[in-house]
């Protein structure tokens, strides 16, 4: 998992919380994802068969 400096050891653990969370509802997790324009500190991107959209947290 990429820790940005400053993180708190509280902010890490919700992270991994959310990203086992998105695991177990079918969804890949990506950790600080970043793109043009916008950043997630965890990304959960459906299976890729699913109509279902990518939810940023």
């Amino acid at each position: 998992m990429n820790r940005p400096a400053g993180e708190t050891p509280e902010h890490r653990q919700a992270k991994a919380d959310i990203a086992a969370a998105c695991l177990r509802a079918g969804y890949t997790p990506v950790i600080e994802a970043i793109a043009p324009g916008w950043r997630a500190d965890v990304l959960a991107q459906p299976p890729e068969d699913s109509a279902l959209g990518r939810i940023g947290l």
